[in-house]
């Protein structure tokens, strides 16, 4: 799957497939254009990829985590290739909007993440905080995450 099979979807469908909005998948194309333009002034064969499938590639990568193999096949890539490209993605887009963007200004939903995975513990001695951590459904003696 590349750029150009979603690029005139409709904006909920393109959301769904690539897991942000389609505004800022435009900024974040914009933050790539200069670094891959300075990339390319340094010589070395022409690059298979353009930005915008470089960063739907990296977006897929964090979204749905297939192997570099299989994100290789989809792009026709070599795997190294597939993980050079996404790591050099990975650190322009950290390196420019470190501290300067809030995502919940993009999305009116404001959404939040929750990390809700248990983590088995050793269990404790005292019976009082056994019960604190025992599942009743599992066998184990578990961390529950505190939501707040």
């Amino acid at each position: 799957m590349k750029y150009d099979n979603i690029k005139n979807k409709k904006d909920t469908t393109f959301k769904r497939k690539v897991g942000i909005p389609r505004i800022l998948f435009e900024m974040l194309v914009g933050v790539l254009e200069i670094p891959f333009k300075e990339k390319q002034s340094k010589g070395g064969p022409k690059p298979k990829l353009s930005i915008e499938d470089i960063l739907l590639m990296t977006l897929i990568y964090y979204r749905d985590y297939p192997t570099f193999f299989s994100l290789g096949n989809m792009f026709e890539l070599d795997e190294a290739n597939v993980y050079r490209w996404i790591k050099w993605a990975e650190k322009i887009i950290y390196k420019e909007l470190e501290g300067v963007i809030d995502i919940t200004l993009l999305d009116e939903s404001s959404e939040q993440l929750v990390d809700v995975t248990e983590c088995i513990i050793q269990r404790p001695k005292d019976y009082d905080i056994q019960r604190e951590y025992y599942s009743g459904k599992k066998k184990n003696i578990l961390l529950k995450p505190k939501l707040s």
